[in-house]
């Protein structure tokens, strides 16, 4: 055979793999791009599926032209074009805006699972301290023997403080059990004092349920948890920009009403609470716990309307 010369010509496969190349690639498996063909230099690079050209199984070949070379090694420049860097651009900003509210959501499911563990915290600090005293339930005031005073449940030095084992000023700004991460400074505050930020006020305690101290007939109404047919029936805590609610309130509408003691359905349209059997649940059938009065609320859902009242579902011993 004779030998080549510098004048014969030698046909080779160049192959590059560069980040443009991946990128589509990436783009194809998702069906974000069509096909695309882009001419550079004389070098033809298709981007086809394997098989058909519907992307089925999602391989893309790159094809190159056979380029015409001397005996020296083959080497190509990789160097992004323009309109390279703008398909990239694109592509990252569709792929982002895809994960967007799927990052959102994951986010917010975060959220809500960080305020059922807060509510499952004051169930079992709730039965601790009926478990304490005779079976009587952590009223929404109640007198502490420590400090000699009738104290309400919310505040530092509460029993429910002592029981989360929080420092005085996590306490107070809502950065432990009693801040719902998804709970908005909305400018409601139902603490009138303040030491405490909105937050602190995450969470409603369904006061005739739970019992409480009436100041100006210096009264007390208690109950025992044990005296309940159906625990898992009735509300103990629930997400609410008040320290409190019952069933002459869950159902106010915010926007219309300053009584802070309405339902509060943070979490993508879903609201937390913990029952006094210690489950947590969530609803999400709002309009069932929003009405323009009482009358209404009772229609629309008797069984929402007494989850905030044994007395309304004929609770012996549950005095209004």
């Amino acid at each position: 055979m004779g030998r080549k010369n510098s004048s014969d010509r030698d046909f080779r496969f160049c192959h590059t793999f560069t980040l443009i190349g991946l990128l589509m690639d990436a783009a194809c498996k998702t069906g974000v791009l069509p096909l695309h063909r882009i001419k550079r230099n004389k070098v033809f690079i298709s981007l086809l599926p394997q098989g058909s050209a519907s992307c089925t199984n999602g391989a893309l070949h790159i094809f190159r032209r056979e380029m015409l070379h001397t005996a020296k090694p083959c080497f190509i420049q990789s160097a992004f074009t323009l309109i390279e860097l703008l398909v990239v651009i694109a592509i990252i900003a569709i792929l982002a805006a895809m994960l967007m509210p799927a990052l959102s959501q994951a986010r917010e499911r975060g959220k809500s699972a960080s305020c059922q563990s807060n509510l499952k915290q004051y169930g079992m600090g709730c039965a601790t301290y009926a478990s304490s005293f005779d079976d009587w339930m952590l009223g929404r005031e109640y007198y502490s023997a420590k400090d000699k005073k009738v104290v309400s449940w919310i505040v530092v030095n509460s029993y429910l403080f002592e029981h989360s084992g929080a420092s005085e000023d996590a306490w107070r700004a809502g950065k432990t059990i009693n801040g719902c991460p998804a709970r908005e400074n909305t400018g409601r505050k139902s603490i009138n004092s303040t030491e405490y930020t909105e937050r602190s006020a995450s969470y409603g305690i369904s006061f005739k349920t739970h019992g409480f101290y009436d100041s100006s007939s210096k009264t007390w109404t208690g109950h025992r948890q044990t005296a309940l047919r159906k625990p898992s029936a009735y509300y103990s805590f629930i997400d609410s920009e008040a320290h409190s609610t019952y069933r002459s309130t869950y159902w106010r509408i915010p926007a219309s009403d300053t009584d802070l003691r309405y339902t509060d359905f943070r979490h993508a349209g879903a609201m937390n609470g913990v029952y006094v059997d210690g489950h947590v649940s969530s609803a999400r059938d709002m309009d069932s716990y929003r009405a323009v009065n009482e009358t209404e609320a009772v229609n629309k859902n008797k069984t929402v309307y007494c989850s905030f009242d044994p007395r309304a579902a004929k609770e012996n011993g549950w005095m209004d």
